[in-house]
């Protein structure tokens, strides 16, 4: 059965040149859930999207986008070591049980933000 539960994530860069390789590996493992990069109005940032995959906690596509979204996130990771400045946010929202599955940060580049 399952219910909604919606997960996406946002990646900011202010230089192309860091955010390129996020956005790659994102349209490898996500495909077209990945948005296009959008630009700023100023200070040079770019981002892009990961939509949420539609399907239902617990369906064999929800745990497949969760796999996917997991290694992106190590990626970010990895990126990040490499001296790739790079933001994200991966949230929670949308979903059927709001009093146990409240809208919320589940991961975020941020150190001082914890879920």
């Amino acid at each position: 059965m399952g219910y909604h539960r919606k997960v996406a994530i946002v990646v900011t860069s202010f230089n192309s040149k860091y955010l390129l390789p996020a956005h790659m590996k994102a349209r490898e493992l996500l495909g077209d859930l990945v948005s296009e990069q959008v630009d700023g109005i100023t200070n040079g940032e770019i981002s892009f999207y990961v939509a949420p995959d539609g399907s239902k906690a617990g369906w064999p596509e929800a745990n497949m986008a969760s796999q996917r979204r997991a290694e992106l996130l190590l990626h970010f990771e990895s990126l990040l070591e490499q001296g790739c400045y790079i933001h994200w946010v991966e949230v929670v929202f949308g979903t059927d049980d709001h009093i146990s599955d409240p809208a919320r940060v589940l991961s975020s580049s941020d150190p001082k933000v914890k879920p």
